[in-house]
Formats: structure tokens, sequence, C-alpha cells
């Protein structure tokens, strides 16, 4: 994909050079040759301040929120501009998609559905237990005319979020392995962890 696609996908402006790129990197530490660098500004730590070390780790462009020196894609809000992203691809997708999401055995439960899938064809799924409001989008970035079904687990770490999640990934059918205690201190109980 080139980087005017991506603006184009997530409602951002390019600035600087159009380029191909290969995928992305959320930490600064993992960029690969050719990754855009998501610039995540969190609580404590705010991933513009390493833009200069992405690109010296071979990042093509950085999304960020904010203008910096560089390549870069700038976008309002990156969790809406991988939200963006995300949505755009998935609408290109005819295939039966499952969402997963629970307090515990979220990964399992992908890997199990998948092979499950599997007889199907190819199966575009998370890597790993990449699941966030950051992550789970980016499954799409996987996805080519060789799937046939899409498994896409959700992480929830405050309330709201596994309806954005979902409102990205449109499952045709949801899977809830547990409502447990797991992040209880951001949504306040138990029952609103089920909520």
């Amino acid at each position: 994909m080139k980087l005017s696609e991506l603006a184009h996908r997530t409602g951002g402006t390019l600035v600087g050079v159009d380029a191909e790129f290969t995928g992305f990197a959320l930490d600064n530490r993992e960029v690969q040759q050719g990754q855009v660098f998501v610039a995540i500004k969190g609580h404590r730590v705010d991933g513009h301040e390493f833009v200069a070390s992405a690109f010296q780790d071979g990042a093509i462009a950085a999304m960020v929120e904010r203008p910096v020196d560089g390549p870069h894609l700038l976008v309002s809000d990156v969790i809406e501009a991988l939200g963006n992203l995300g949505r755009s691809l998935r609408e290109e997708f005819t295939g039966p998609v499952v969402g997963i999401t629970g307090s515990n055995g979220k990964t399992t439960a992908k890997e199990m559905v998948a092979a499950a899938l599997s007889p199907l064809g190819p199966v575009l799924k998370n890597v790993g237990n990449q699941n966030s409001e950051y992550t789970s989008p980016l499954a799409w970035f996987g996805l080519t005319s060789e799937h046939k079904s899409a498994v896409i687990e959700m992480g929830m770490r405050g309330l709201d979020q596994i309806r954005h999640l979902a409102e990205i990934s449109k499952p045709n059918l949801g899977l809830i392995t547990m409502i447990g205690s797991a992040h209880i201190e951001m949504v306040g109980s138990r029952q609103g962890i089920a909520d």
C-alpha cells in the first residue's frame, strides 16, 4: 500500500513524498525497514518523542497527531485513524467474520475458531494477542484476496471499547469466552465488564 492510500483510508494528510510501505510499528524499538511508525501518546510516554529514532531504524513515515520532522501522516486522532483504516479494509471483505472477546481465553479461542474455519481456506486473524484499540484494526492490513474468513480478537480496557472494535470489524458472529474480573478497575464492576 502507498502512503497516499493510507492517508485516504485514515482521513489523514500526507506530508512528504509518497512511497510504498510494508506495515506498522507501534513501538520504536520494534521498527523494521519500510514500516510506518505509529506515534501513540500514552499516559506516561508520548510516541511523538521517538519519531526521530524510528526514522533512524528504518521507518518510512510516521502516523502522528502533530507535525514532526520527516515524512508523516498527520491525523487528528490515532485511534480514530487506525479504526478508519481497519473499517475501510473490512468493507472490502465479503467472507464470514467472527469477533472474539472475553476476560480470559480470547487468544486460544481465536486460534481454535481459526483452525475450525481453515478448511474453507486461508483465515485472516490477529497476530498473537494483538487485540487493543491500536492493534486489532491493524489485523485487516493483512487481508488478501486469498482469505476466505476472518477471526478478530478484541480486548477491553474500558467502557465502549468492544463496541468501537466491533464497529470496525463488523463480525457476523460474536463469541464471548467469559465475563470475569480483568480490568474491573476501569469499569467499576463485573456488570460493567458484561456491559
